[in-house]
């Protein structure tokens, strides 16, 4: 520091010499400062036992350390609990014993279904093949899904001997994965990613501008949340809508359906009219 020099004292703010140790007008020493935890008065840092109400820093520090141990503890005991009773749960709510459950996840793993999540008894699945109520439907949720979600999770029928009878998707006509011993088809077919979601609602925006009056006027919906999609067998729908000026230039709402078989647009539906043959 240059001679001279002056800073303000940690505690009154009044103006000190650069060089001070203690401060002329409140008498106290100067240093890095904390906040004591007991009477929130500024302290040096050093210290270990407030100068201003006389408690133990250490032993605070102490105890705040315990709790914090407890509670990341407590943490991690919930965490492991639930990691671990997976296959638990999925043995008690479907009845059967774990060496099922092996087999079970195998039949979904064969059909692309990924690390199970959840699973949910569904009374109005049971006796779906009418064998005199013997198999019994759950709903499957995996990752990124709960067995709320209808659209995207699985159906998967149990026989009364533990073994699956079928994987179906929810909500899906005619999307059978596994029936009958066979794998029928994969759950990627059916699944978007949020990555596609944005690729194919690109897209369709650009395929729109085209069937447009006016494509520099147009405004698709900023929130991706407008937009519908849907996945089956592999081909990719996009739903969505656009304002753009007419040829007379009045702004008009117009909705389109696009269908996508990999990156190529096989249909293009706007305000009702085809425009991919």
């Amino acid at each position: 520091m240059k001679e001279n020099e002056k800073k303000k004292c940690n505690y009154c703010k009044s103006e000190i010499d650069a060089h001070a140790i203690i401060c002329l007008n409140c008498k106290k020493k100067q240093g890095p400062t904390k906040v004591c935890p007991f009477c929130k008065d500024k302290i040096l840092k050093k210290e270990k036992i407030c100068p201003n109400c006389g408690k133990n820093l250490k032993k605070f520090n102490t105890i705040i350390g315990g709790i914090v141990f407890v509670v990341v503890c407590l943490i991690l005991a919930v965490t492991l609990q639930n990691y671990e009773t997976t296959d638990e749960k999925m043995s008690s709510i479907m009845n059967v014993s774990p060496e099922q459950v092996e087999e079970i996840k195998k039949v979904l793993d064969s059909v692309g279904v990924p690390t199970i999540t959840e699973i949910a008894k569904d009374e109005g699945l049971d006796d779906y093949y009418f064998n005199g109520g013997k198999d019994k439907g759950y709903r499957v949720a995996y990752s990124g899904t709960d067995t709320n979600d209808t659209h995207r999770t699985v159906l998967v029928y149990i026989n009364e001997d533990g073994t699956v009878l079928a994987v179906k998707m929810a909500e899906i006509e005619g999307a059978v994965l596994y029936e009958k011993g066979e794998v029928k088809d994969n759950l990627n077919n059916y699944l978007i990613t949020d990555d596609e979601r944005i690729k194919y609602k690109n897209l369709a925006n650009d395929l729109v501008k085209n069937a447009l009056k006016s494509p520099s006027t147009a405004k698709f919906p900023s929130d991706i949340s407008e937009y519908k999609f849907g996945k089956d067998k592999g081909i990719l729908t996009v739903q969505g809508y656009v304002d753009s000026q007419n040829s007379y230039g009045a702004t008009v709402r117009g909705e389109f359906q696009v269908k996508f078989s990999g990156d190529t647009a096989t249909s293009l539906i706007f305000e009702g009219k085809e425009y991919i043959q």
